[in-house]
């Protein structure tokens, strides 16, 4: 699996990762809470886009930890109140 994430200001670099092998990252929202982060992922003939934190959907996250899992159908999420229930929240583009 192929991951790149990144906001306008600072970019994350690409991973290559193995199977059950976790990245992970901080930051402090903008003052203007506009900060976005994106990720690309691809995995074997499957690729995905997706907004990893968005400071308007902030309330998903609830000012803690998003997580996200990659599956064979696509990207799965859990964070919030819903804190480790994961939930599909995105199709790989192909």
């Amino acid at each position: 699996l192929r991951l790149h994430c990144a906001s306008k200001d600072d970019d994350l670099g690409y991973h290559n990762m193995n199977e059950n092998e976790d990245f992970t990252w901080h930051f402090c929202d903008s003052f203007v809470s506009n900060t976005l982060f994106y990720c690309t992922v691809q995995w074997k003939n499957k690729r995905a886009s997706f907004d990893a934190f968005r400071s308007k959907k902030s309330d998903e996250c609830a000012d803690a930890t998003c997580y996200y899992e990659i599956w064979e159908d696509g990207i799965y999420f859990a964070g919030g109140n819903n804190q480790r229930i994961m939930q599909k929240k995105y199709d790989w583009n192909n």
